[in-house]
């Protein structure tokens, strides 16, 4: 959680976009720090999860079902972007880029949360096209944990 607090920083009267949400991992941290939070998942089940865990821990989060290159909300509607393990996972990075950049306000931030393997070997193109869209901002090296 520290860590998590450290990036995104103390100013929590923020309004934060975590597309890809899944089980809500970053999510339900971020809201636990009081950001104004809301989840964007396109499976059902994965959203139902983060909602039972938010429940448990008793945060206000809202969802909302969506790709994340089609976000349904305003130009210019959060402060913050974020995701975990999801931009592998993108046919078209560009195109969801552009849209994350839409929805965030001026001088709003996007945090990609990646594991990057030691062993790259010969999948390591796509990670390379990533670098190339969105620059490497910062990287932060933090243990392996057996506990999540």
């Amino acid at each position: 959680m520290a860590e998590i607090s450290r990036i995104l920083g103390s100013d929590n009267d923020r309004s934060l976009l975590d597309v890809g949400t899944g089980t809500g991992f970053i999510l339900l941290k971020a809201a636990a720090l009081g950001f104004k939070c809301t989840g964007l998942d396109m499976s059902d089940g994965m959203m139902n999860e983060a909602k039972k865990h938010a429940a448990d821990l008793g945060v206000d989060v809202s969802f909302v079902k969506s790709y994340v290159e089609e976000i349904p909300f305003e130009n210019e509607t959060f402060d913050i972007i974020t995701n975990r393990s999801l931009m592998w996972t993108l046919t078209e990075p560009q195109k969801a880029l552009t849209e994350w950049k839409r929805v965030l306000r001026p001088g709003g931030e996007i945090y990609c949360f990646c594991h990057i393997s030691a062993n790259r070997g010969k999948h390591n193109h796509y990670e390379q096209d990533i670098e190339d869209i969105l620059p490497l901002k910062t990287a932060l090296t933090c243990p392996q944990s057996s506990t999540r």
